[in-house]
C-alpha cells in the first residue's frame, strides 16, 4: 500500500496546478508581465511548502510523536522566517502584489481541498480511528 502522504500528494496536485494554472493566467491577462511573474513566484512558494510539509509526514511517520512535535514546529518556525526573507527580498522588486496574493491564496485553497478530499477518501474523517 502506498503511504499515505503520496496519496495526498496525487490528490493535491491536480487542484493546486489547476488553480495555479488558472490564476496566473487571468492575473497575466490582467497585469501582463507581473501579473504573470507573481502568478508563477506564488505557485512555487506555496506548493514548495505543502511538499515540505509532506515529506516531513513521510519522514516523520514512525517517530516517537514528542520528537515528530519538535521536527513539525521548527519546520513551521523556518517557513515562517523563510516567508519574512522572501517577502523583505521581493519587496525591492517591482511585484504585483495583488495578483502574488490572489493566486497564493487560490493555490493554498485548491491544495488543501485536494488533500481534504484525498484524505476522506482514505476513510479519515470525523470519527475515524485512523
Amino acid at each position: 500500500m502506498k503511504h499515505y502522504s503520496r496519496i495526498l500528494l496525487n490528490g493535491a496536485a491536480r487542484p493546486a496546478a489547476i488553480t495555479a494554472l488558472l490564476g496566473t493566467a487571468l492575473t497575466t491577462y490582467i497585469n501582463g508581465v507581473k501579473g504573470f511573474i507573481a502568478g508563477v513566484i506564488a505557485s512555487t512558494l506555496v506548493v514548495a511548502f505543502f511538499l515540505v510539509h509532506l515529506l516531513l509526514a513521510k519522514a516523520t511517520a514512525t517517530m516517537d510523536p514528542r520528537a515528530t512535535y519538535a521536527i513539525v514546529m521548527a519546520s513551521y518556525f523556518l517557513k515562517v522566517l523563510v516567508m519574512v526573507v522572501f517577502l523583505v527580498v521581493i519587496g525591492n522588486f517591482d511585484l504585483d502584489r495583488h495578483s502574488f496574493a490572489a493566486v497564493a491564496l487560490g493555490v493554498t485553497l485548491g491544495w488543501l481541498a485536494g488533500e481534504v478530499r484525498a484524505y476522506l477518501k482514505l476513510g479519515g474523517g470525523y470519527g475515524s480511528s485512523r
